[in-house]
């Protein structure tokens, strides 16, 4: 019986020594033949090379920088998505202090006591520095087209922007890596490179850049929510928040509702890594201008990039028609720009999808008087109107641009970012991104069928909630925003006729407005356009005029001097692919009179894309204006003249 036993665990044992020989030998084979990853990996995070499970792009990999893309493609690569958090800023002078009217003994007087280039100066902002890398020469900006002294070349456009894997056709497995860059205390890789391009099948995606200005918004967090919930591939998407909250009272746009460690798939969580953050304590904020300027600082060299608000809904699959109807442009600098309509009656909850197909073009727009001082006047834009496209499969070309939605190509933020000395601005913020885009060269186009939509009101069944504005803080920048008015309408050439030539860059320049003199202004109408697009008011009326020597002239003219601040004027200051004349001629504007040829609306649409769209360029740079010669005219009064250029 004894001999039995020995022999039953003598067989035992045999077996489990043959298996345990046959199974190293198997995993010996194994690493031999499909992995390629160096065995210096293993030793950079341990956990990777016993994985049986791939790590997937999405949730895993932070950054992934291609070794080579394919030949229409070639170019630095940019990975992506990179993060603000992970660079040094730069300090800034708050932009009202800068444009603050007799500021500067006070400022003076910070210099004085050493506290003014300190980043803990009450006066210093510290901000994320522009996108800049160092493979474009130093100067992106200098390198794409010289700060709009020349268009950019398709060879330059195709350098600007990343693309990834799409997540749900591939994962990035231990094989494909050639090295790790990276990796966390917890041992999760947040850079790889990789050795090769997925296979042909894997569809290469371009990412996006989301850039949202929020202030004490409530909404702002599920419209981040909705961003990568409602997106086909969510991981393409980054965002940009800044962040202007009350911190005592306010919760971050992009705080998760619940732990992260215990609900790690709730989307806050889920795409932490493609969320950036800038906070900024609401006493600090003086309107979307500079807000936004911040957001154009986050833009990490996405392929595209999109401005939204912060109070949206999107519809399901909104980046891969959003991408589409961009594209079917056939144009490198078209931009897709609109006001969006109200989310209720527009939007259905149940499916995530539109309930109609209307959407606004971009067509009203006529002079406002500034508040504070009569002698500034800039182009608004009123309500717009909205309908079914009357051009088909493919996008309406139309001459204005939107604040609330505007989606293009990377460069764009790169070439026309937000002027940062526009501190309380709201009405201008539009003519001037529209005006300075179009002397760069681009092209502003209505898409098909709206792709997100815009909470105008509470929403259905909800309780009305107060909406904070930055006018709220409106006292401490007393005097800020007429000097800021001067500057957008000196920035765009409309301000006056210069006197003095020779200021650079960072002085005052002068100008000379002939104004007429008012006989009677109790008479006088002051009309407003209707825009019925923002939830923000203008404040009660102060006495703030800039203060200007006079010269009469005829019975009812006469000479205003008016000087404005022109720091950074090369920065922010107009391209000259195209000129701003061209522009008011084209669209039947008179800056001299202050008039503009009403029912332009009746042009834009099938008139306007058949005229037009003859001289876009063969190489798909933008639209040629030098060939177009029509001069809109108000049809009530001379008829449909452009029936004989088309």
């Amino acid at each position: 019986m004894l001999s039995v036993e020995r022999t039953i665990i003598f067989s035992v044992a045999f077996m489990l020594l043959w298996l345990s020989l046959t199974l190293i030998n198997f995993h010996l084979q194994i690493s031999k033949d499909d992995l390629s990853i160096p065995s210096r990996t293993s030793t950079l995070i341990p956990s990777v090379s016993k994985q049986s499970k791939p790590f997937h792009v999405q949730n895993m990999v932070e950054q992934i920088n291609l070794a080579s893309f394919k030949e229409e493609n070639a170019g630095p690569k940019v990975p992506f998505p990179q993060s603000i958090h992970n660079e040094e800023w730069e300090t800034h002078l708050h932009p009202a202090v800068v444009m603050k009217p007799n500021s500067a003994s006070e400022v003076e007087k910070d210099d004085a006591e050493g506290s003014s280039n300190s980043t803990n100066s009450k006066h210093m902002i510290k901000m994320p520095k522009f996108w800049n890398p160092e493979y474009f020469g130093g100067d992106v900006r200098k390198w794409l087209g010289d700060y709009g002294e020349n268009l950019i070349s398709p060879h330059q456009a195709a350098a600007i922007g990343s693309i990834i894997p799409s997540s749900t056709d591939y994962d990035i497995k231990v094989g494909d890596a050639e090295e790790v860059i990276e990796s966390n205390e917890e041992g999760t890789v947040v850079n790889v490179l990789l050795d090769k391009l997925p296979p042909d099948e894997v569809e290469m995606l371009e990412t996006i850049y989301v850039t949202i200005a929020s202030y004490r918004d409530y909404r702002c967090p599920h419209t981040v929510e909705a961003l990568f919930e409602q997106a086909t591939h969510p991981e393409r998407v980054r965002v940009g928040i800044v962040d202007q909250l009350d911190l005592e009272e306010d919760e971050s746009c992009a705080k998760p509702k619940r732990s992260c460690k215990k609900h790690p798939d709730d989307t806050l969580c889920k795409f932490s890594h493609q969320i950036d953050v800038f906070e900024m304590d609401a006493s600090l904020a003086v309107g979307p201008v500079f807000a936004r300027h911040i957001g154009d600082r986050m833009y990490r060299g996405e392929y595209f990039m999109m401005q939204s608000d912060a109070h949206m809904e999107y519809v399901k699959d909104w980046d891969v028609e959003m991408i589409t109807q961009w594209k079917l442009t056939n144009n490198e600098m078209a931009v897709l720009s609109t006001y969006v309509s109200e989310v209720v009656g527009h939007y259905d909850y149940d499916s995530g999808r539109r309930s109609t197909d209307t959407r606004p073009i971009m067509c009203a727009t006529d002079y406002d008087i500034d508040y504070y001082n009569s002698n500034l006047a800039y182009l608004m834009h009123g309500q717009q109107p909205e309908g079914l496209a009357g051009v088909k499969g493919e996008p309406t070309l139309h001459p204005l641009w939107a604040a609330g939605f505007s989606f293009a190509r990377g460069h764009f933020a790169v070439q026309v970012p937000y002027d940062q000395y526009l501190p309380m601005i709201f009405q201008g913020e539009e003519i001037s991104i529209g005006l300075r885009a179009f002397t760069y060269g681009y092209d502003f186009y209505a898409p098909e069928v709206s792709m997100l939509f815009h909470y105008y009101s509470t929403g259905p069944g909800k309780k009305k909630r107060k909406v904070n504005k930055f006018w709220e803080h409106a006292d401490s920048y007393e005097g800020v925003e007429s000097e800021s008015k001067a500057r957008l309408l000196g920035i765009l050439g409309m301000l006056g006729s210069e006197i003095d030539d020779s200021s650079t860059s960072g002085e005052r320049k002068e100008v000379a407005l002939i104004v007429k003199n008012k006989k009677d202004s109790k008479e006088e109408e002051n009309v407003e356009a209707d825009v019925d697009v923002s939830e923000e008011e203008e404040p009660e009326a102060a006495d703030n005029k800039l203060k200007g020597d006079t010269e009469t002239f005829e019975d009812d003219e006469e000479e205003i001097m008016i000087s404005w601040n022109a720091i950074d004027e090369r920065k922010y200051g107009r391209g000259l692919v195209r000129t701003v004349q061209k522009f008011l001629e084209t669209f039947g504007i008179d800056e001299e009179s202050r008039k503009v040829q009403e029912n332009l609306c009746d042009f834009v649409g099938i008139p306007m894309n058949t005229i037009f769209l003859k001289n876009l360029r063969k190489d798909a740079m933008g639209i040629d204006y030098s060939k177009i010669e029509y001069k809109f005219k108000d049809p009530e009064e001379y008829g449909k003249t452009w029936e004989k250029f088309m």
